[in-house]
């Protein structure tokens, strides 16, 4: 596994769990936040490498555009658990 991959889900999981300690109530959310920011963390790079956007990165990793995507995903899966 690439090291940048490893950051992903590392990032993507600590935005997630983060999130569930500012806005969980319960246990079980922590099973939709961690993923959610996965998630998002992954689709912000996606679209960060595709649009070749360079704010921040570390190597191939865009750190800031990949952390808008996590948040946003984060939050809308918030706005979607009702």
């Amino acid at each position: 596994m690439s090291p940048y991959i490893l950051l992903i889900f590392l990032i993507g999981g600590a935005y997630g769990a983060a999130f569930h300690i500012w806005q969980g109530k319960s246990a079980k959310e922590l099973f939709y936040y961690l993923p959610a920011g996965i998630i998002g963390f992954v689709l912000g790079q996606i679209v960060a490498s595709y649009f070749n956007w360079q704010l921040y990165q570390i190597g191939p990793l865009h750190i800031i555009e990949a952390s808008i995507g996590a948040w946003s995903t984060l939050f809308i899966a918030r706005w979607l658990k009702g």
